[in-house]
């Protein structure tokens, strides 16, 4: 399709050549989304989100010529949003086994001085796993056996924004063509 629409910009650009007067676009949504969060094979959490958020808003400036074959030369500058990454939710549970299982699982495989400077060479620092074996292959004190509470919280928050910035005109009104440029 083509024709004058604010969120084509991005895409299509030559779409701005088809504004024939200015326009002020904004956009608000109501996002509605569910976390279920599981510890094990036990739900232990779940939470429904309902948020007002601005998805863009825009301006596009119309300038009409009154003579050649420029019908229109439009320009354009707006926000869009692209990603939204905003959740919180908690969860706890008891479950067989400790943290220092998934050290040992993102260390196994990798010599010492190849584990992530994250989780794995940090517990191996501290001695919470230890020397691997031939196969490099890491080991735990913890016993397996042994159920531990555990719970955590999480709190994301982000997301993804454009700025842009854009250019259409109109030949003869046969031809678009247009440029956009965001950031």
């Amino acid at each position: 399709a083509l024709g004058a629409d604010y969120s084509a910009i991005s895409l299509n650009p030559a779409g701005l050549g088809a504004y024939w007067t200015s326009e002020f676009v904004f956009t608000p949504s109501l996002l509605t989304h569910s976390v279920n969060a599981t510890l094990g094979s036990n739900m232990t959490s779940s939470r429904n989100f309902t948020n007002l958020k601005f998805d863009n808003f825009g301006l596009v400036v119309s300038n009409k010529p009154r003579k050649g074959a420029l019908k229109a030369f439009n320009t354009a500058i707006g926000m869009n949003r692209i990603a939204d990454f905003n959740v919180n939710f908690n969860y706890s549970g008891s479950t067989l086994g400790s943290i220092t299982e998934r050290f040992v699982e993102r260390a196994n495989g990798n010599s010492i001085n190849d584990l992530d400077l994250f989780e794995a060479d940090l517990a191996y620092a501290t001695g919470a796993i230890y020397a691997p074996d031939e196969n490099n292959i890491y080991s735990t004190d913890f016993i397996e056996s042994d159920v531990v509470d555990k719970q955590q919280s999480v709190d994301q928050s982000g997301g993804i924004n454009e700025l842009v910035f854009g250019l259409g005109a109109n030949i003869n009104n046969r031809f678009l063509i247009g440029a956009s440029f965001g950031v």
